[in-house]
């Protein structure tokens, strides 16, 4: 867990430092993501996002607090299913931070075992310096690609919710 957390710390910087990352090595990056698990931490955080999507509905419209209530759940689940596209998201923000062959120690390092000597052994490395020094730059722009995936799920739940209600024939 601790490695997940640092990966999603790490994940979030500006600009690439390599514009030409093939195809294998984003493919590579996800197999990273993927073997820490990261989208167990999304999993968690995104019923929040929507929750507070309901609690905005809510407070805008507090005449239809039940049919909020009944409608939020479902798209709960369907903002569930779009976890992976932020994970691809993540693969994508990583692989022109590190060079191929950097990217592959990454993911023998994040598929590997998971105790304090081989983090330590990680860590000494050169790809494990790199990786490291990179920690604020890639903190950034996840946090600005986050934010900015976050809005785009805020407004298709908002979206989804208004159809739904006009399904029913409440007209906002």
């Amino acid at each position: 867990m601790a490695v997940a957390a640092l990966l999603t710390n790490l994940l979030c910087g500006a600009t690439a430092v390599r514009a030409d990352a093939s195809l294998e090595d984003v493919r590579v990056a996800r197999q990273v993501v993927d073997a820490l698990h990261l989208s167990d931490q999304m999993a968690a955080i995104l019923p929040q996002l929507v929750d507070a999507v309901g609690r905005g509905l809510t407070a805008h419209y507090p005449q239809h607090a039940q049919e909020i209530s009944e409608i939020m759940p479902r798209l709960k689940v369907k903002a569930a299913a779009r976890i992976d596209e932020f994970m691809s998201l993540m693969a994508t923000a990583l692989a022109p931070k590190l060079s191929s062959m950097e990217l592959r120690e990454l993911r023998s390092f994040a598929t590997g075992p998971r105790d304090v000597a081989a983090r330590n052994d990680f860590a000494r490395s050169p790809t494990g310096i790199k990786f490291f020094s990179l920690r604020e730059e890639f903190k950034r722009e996840m946090r600005e690609r986050g934010e900015q995936w976050g809005a785009k799920i805020g407004r298709e739940v908002d979206e989804e919710f208004k159809a739904e209600l006009k399904s029913r024939g409440v007209h906002l």
